[in-house]
């Protein structure tokens, strides 16, 4: 019974935001080395652009499931559950980027190990890790988050908040309403909050196809901006330049767009072949974890997006980390203490 109730079209949304993960990666890899008005740059950007809702739409997947108010949640669940796992998760990925680049490469080519500088970026965290520490913040917030979700009301003036604050009035040129925003220390719905909400707020509801249809054309519109108004930007600063921050408003509504793309569309193909979708997904936590390492290997042998024209090599090169990320996470979660950090 409980396999019937799976939402596989979500296992596949969250298979394709993995994707998109690898993708931001290798495209971002050289962004900033290219001048902004040539064709490396822009290439780069595109991929770049394409890939920017991955973290979101993961957020937006975690609250869709976490912040149901009927699933009961403790504060001795919270930690045991939840908080302890994703902080060793955190700590153990750390010590093993850190470990690998600062201590073990060294050695093999005749030179000292960092063990200090190891150290530091234990803490640190390789630079994908933020989003470890993230959702550890999140985590923390649930139980507070737990009742705004358990009235549809309450949710949406919440919702409303983090359009306002957190979308909103950060793009606005007015600097009086900068420097209210400021003055009034509103902090609350900032950051990933409003993801996390929103996710839980679109499963609860019905869209009409109206809506469904106006959705996807801001996000059109949104990657449309994200592409051309990036570089026009690029051209008057006259330096590379993205817009690429989660919480612009051409990011939300991109983000939006896929997210209710898959919810009322990708249930049918995704029933369809149920079982790989459910064990693929199931491995989208080890892909985000190793696929730099992964990144980093391939181009020590020449396969990185060098080794051929951009428009060829960024995805060539993603659909590869890819499948080799999602088979190092598939063994690994054969492994007896392993598969509890992936």
């Amino acid at each position: 019974m409980k396999m019937k109730e799976r939402d596989y079209g979500v296992d596949l949304l969250r298979i394709f935001a993995a994707f998109l993960v690898v993708l931001i990666h290798l495209s971002a890899e050289n962004w900033g080395s290219y001048a902004y008005n040539s064709t490396e740059w822009f290439v780069c950007h595109f991929f770049d652009s394409i890939g920017r809702s991955a973290v979101p739409l993961f957020v937006m997947i975690s609250g869709m499931f976490l912040l149901d108010p009927v699933k009961e949640l403790t504060l001795s669940m919270l930690w045991h559950k939840y908080c302890k796992r994703i902080a060793m998760i955190f700590v153990v990925w750390s010590a093993f980027y850190a470990g690998v680049f600062y201590v073990l490469w060294p050695i093999l080519q005749g030179y000292p190990a960092g063990w200090g500088t190891a150290w530091q970026m234990t803490w640190k965290g390789h630079y994908h890790l933020w989003y470890c520490k993230m959702l550890l913040g999140l985590y923390l917030l649930m139980p507070f988050l737990k009742k705004i979700t358990a009235e549809k009301a309450l949710m949406e003036y919440f919702l409303i908040l983090c359009a306002v604050f957190t979308v909103l009035i950060p793009v606005l040129p007015f600097q009086v309403v900068k420097g209210f925003m400021s003055e009034t220390f509103f902090y609350f719905t900032l950051g990933f909050t409003g993801y996390f909400v929103l996710g839980y707020y679109l499963k609860t509801i019905m869209l009409s196809g109206k809506t469904r249809g106006l959705i996807y054309l801001a996000g059109i519109m949104g990657l449309l901006f994200t592409i051309f108004g990036s570089v026009a930007k690029a051209y008057a600063v006259g330096v590379p330049y993205g817009y690429y921050d989660p919480q612009l408003p051409n990011v939300v509504s991109m983000t939006i767009a896929i997210f209710v793309f898959f919810q009322y569309h990708a249930g049918k193909v995704a029933n369809r072949y149920s079982k790989v979708v459910s064990a693929l997904s199931g491995c989208t936590l080890g892909i985000y974890l190793i696929h730099p390492m992964v990144m980093v290997v391939l181009q020590k042998v020449g396969i990185g997006v060098g080794m051929c024209p951009l428009y060829i090599s960024i995805p060539l090169v993603t659909v590869l980390t890819f499948i080799i990320s999602l088979c190092l996470a598939w063994c690994m979660k054969k492994l007896p203490f392993i598969k509890n950090l992936v």
